[in-house]
């Protein structure tokens, strides 16, 4: 488009060509300046070519002012011609930012949807994962009601570790409230204990044939005053021990051990390896036979 080159001329002939009524053109110069702002020419270039063009060349001043009232007689369709291509490109940029806007709805959309897609997933993980604690609930809780598992042959050898998988049982039972009713887990509890005197009673039974009424046993353990075990004469169950040279005290078979206190109130706990004493623990062990 020549507009520019047309501006930059009517400048050069009114500085250079003398002529007696300067060429002047609004319309002219605000296409021009348009064109340099959008184009690829620069105005003050075009300008000082034409002032270089017209001031070495005065014969050049009249087809210079022809090319310029050409250009100014042509502008109007040109000019109309623009509006239209400049209507045309503002609705093309209208359309850009449109579509733009719209990718950019869509864009956030697509990661409402990504996020409620993820914060979905996390939920039904969640669920899932209350799902299977529940059934790993339930299962545990039917487990501690079922002791046929501590009923098999290698168990039957255990009696005392029978014992205390039923006190296991006993206690985690009672926080299955939301799985049996309070009636079920009594009945239960019932049940273990049953079982648990049962198996005590064929314990009491075994230690009253292993031990001989009347007899005398020594414990030695190292730090501590001898021990002498003795069993009653009239009841194998029942049991004294004695420490040094302190009067007897009752002596208490438990599960795995066996326990007095002292007449001073401290407590003896005596296990197969080792005896535990006022918070201390010494090693040794009772022996099988009889003092003579």
């Amino acid at each position: 488009m020549p507009f520019l080159k047309a501006d930059a001329y009517m400048s050069a002939i009114n500085e250079y060509c003398f002529p007696e009524e300067a060429l002047k053109d609004d319309d002219l110069d605000q296409v021009a300046f348009m064109q340099s702002a959008y184009g690829d020419q620069d105005l003050l270039n075009v300008l000082e070519k034409a002032g270089a063009h017209l001031r070495g060349d005065q014969n050049a001043c009249g087809p210079a002012r022809d090319f310029v009232e050409r250009i100014i007689d042509e502008l109007p369709e040109t000019r109309l011609a623009l509006d239209e291509l400049a209507s045309e490109f503002n609705l093309i940029q209208g359309a850009i930012v449109a579509l733009d806007e719209a990718d950019a709805v869509y864009a956030e959309q697509q990661a409402q949807i990504e996020a409620a897609k993820r914060e979905q997933e996390a939920a039904l993980a969640r669920a899932e994962a209350v799902k299977l604690d529940k059934q790993r609930h339930i299962d545990n809780c039917k487990s501690y009601a079922d002791t046929s598992d501590i009923s098999t042959p290698n168990w039957q050898k255990q009696p005392y570790a029978r014992i205390t998988q039923i006190n296991s049982k006993s206690q985690q039972i009672k926080r299955c409230d939301d799985v049996f009713s309070a009636a079920e887990i009594a009945a239960k509890l019932d049940e273990h204990r049953a079982l648990e005197d049962a198996i005590r009673a064929e314990i009491s039974g075994e230690v009253r044939e292993a031990a001989k009424a009347g007899q005398s046993y020594e414990c030695k353990f190292k730090g501590l005053a001898k021990i002498v075990m003795s069993v009653d004469k009239d009841d194998a169950s029942l049991r004294y021990l004695t420490i040094g040279k302190a009067d007897p005290v009752r002596y208490f078979v438990g599960n795995i051990s066996g326990s007095a206190k002292t007449a001073d109130g401290k407590k003896i706990t005596i296990y197969d390896d080792h005896a535990e004493f006022d918070g201390k623990s010494y090693q040794g062990s009772c022996s099988t036979e009889p003092v003579k």
